[in-house]
């Protein structure tokens, strides 16, 4: 049974044979049209795109929209227009994923990059590139481990702003007798992933536990500063709550802002959302560090890598877009919708709000790592499974911290 092809193979076709007639009959000049696939789809997602689409627009170009509904979407349907003789010439794509880009010849370097690459931090520039060439043109940074706090429940309850996993227990254990909901977060893996980083982080604080964690999993899953995390995680558990309504991400930052929860983990493109719902960082909530996360910055870079064409039309479309997407004046507006940190080092900062400034610094400051707390997976079926078990130990009510740490101490044995 063959594949039906998709409509949006078909619309580009139709495109450019109307683009040829207009040309052929000596009609007006072709507009930079570009084909642009991503999954931002979220209101406070929408909005920031369309600050990039507009700036397009003014420049004369022409933004056809070709979103999918989650990242896994994406890449399927880059395959299937590759595999038509199709690419898309432009897609949403990941900081440290762009290796893979280059190596399967899905992407060529990011045109005018000569312009602003010495523009941006080095901890940027090492997620773009690859063979010394940028593979993507980056418009944001995101941090993942921000911990978000209800400020008038902490200041109604004469709360601080906890500096250690101790005092969020403390502080979630006070707030749960009143009535409030300690922690929330959404039912997805990923959202209760965040709230297992935040905890490891801090037993990765120091370099002997960091590489471990990264390249012998099985040394550091016996140190007692992992024992000290599963440790919290399972304190923590008894906190943790859904959503008052619904059951996503949002609905979990909504709970915070109107003060029927205390906490929730989640990147600072929370902002975003924060932004679209009428609350403001300061005064409705507080943007903190979660304990142990002052010198980690677990970064997302986002941007758009561009395939390959060999058609002047396109590659100016292209070009134009990379310029869009690189000016200061872009980033700014981009990252006041999305909640996230320009990537230029030259966008002034007197309208970023004290989150961002604050990571800004950080961002600079060599002390800061800026990676992804993991177990390194690619060490082994046991390390994927110990991350398994870390994320159970949160959610699931049955299992406890003991038969965790020996289900561990079980599956390093077993590697050996």
């Amino acid at each position: 049974m063959s594949r039906p092809r998709s409509a949006a193979p078909a619309a580009a076709r139709a495109a450019l044979w109307g683009n040829l007639c207009v040309v052929l009959s000596g009609g007006p000049a072709l507009a930079a049209e570009i084909e642009v696939l991503h999954y931002w789809i979220s209101p406070s997602e929408r909005a920031a795109l369309d600050t990039i689409r507009e700036a397009f627009e003014r420049r004369g170009g022409q933004w056809i929209d070709e979103p999918a509904a989650r990242s896994i979407d994406l890449r399927r349907r880059l395959v299937e227009r590759a595999a038509d003789g199709l690419p898309v010439p432009a897609f949403q794509w990941m900081g440290g994923e762009v290796e893979e880009l280059r190596r399967l010849d899905a992407a060529v370097p990011v045109p005018g990059a000569a312009a602003w690459i010495d523009k941006l931090p080095e901890s940027v520039r090492a997620q773009i590139m690859s063979d010394q060439q940028p593979y993507m043109a980056p418009v944001g940074i995101h941090i993942e481990n921000k911990l978000w706090l209800s400020a008038r429940l902490l200041a109604e309850n004469g709360l601080p702003v906890p500096r250690s996993w101790d005092e969020v227990v403390a502080i979630g254990t006070t707030l749960a007798a009143k009535g409030v909901a300690p922690v929330v977060t959404g039912g997805e893996i990923w959202q209760q992933s965040l709230i297992v980083r935040a905890v490891l982080a801090e037993s990765q604080s120091d370099e002997p536990n960091r590489t471990d964690a990264q390249t012998h999993w099985r040394r550091y899953v016996t140190s007692a500063s992992f024992r000290r995390a599963v440790h919290h995680l399972a304190a923590l558990k008894p906190l943790v709550r859904p959503p008052s309504r619904g059951d996503g991400w949002v609905d979990a930052l909504v709970d915070v802002g109107e003060g029927r929860a205390a906490m929730t983990f989640m990147g600072d493109w929370a902002k975003g959302e924060y932004a679209r719902h009428g609350m403001k960082v300061d005064k409705d909530v507080l943007c903190a560090v979660p304990p142990g996360n002052e010198k980690v910055m677990t970064l997302v870079v986002d941007g758009f890598a561009f395939s390959a064409a060999d058609d002047r039309e396109t590659l100016e479309a292209q070009r134009l877009l990379a310029d869009t997407l690189m000016d200061p004046e872009v980033q700014l507006a981009f990252a006041l919708d999305k909640g996230s940190a320009p990537t230029r080092k030259d966008v002034p900062p007197n309208r970023l709000d004290s989150c961002s400034v604050a990571d800004r610094a950080k961002l600079e400051d060599p002390r800061v790592r800026k990676d992804q707390i993991r177990i390194d997976a690619r060490r082994g079926v046991g390390a994927l499974r110990v991350w398994d078990l870390l994320i159970r130990l949160l959610v699931d009510p049955a299992l406890s911290e003991e038969e965790v740490l020996a289900r561990i101490d079980r599956l390093a044995a077993e590697a050996e």
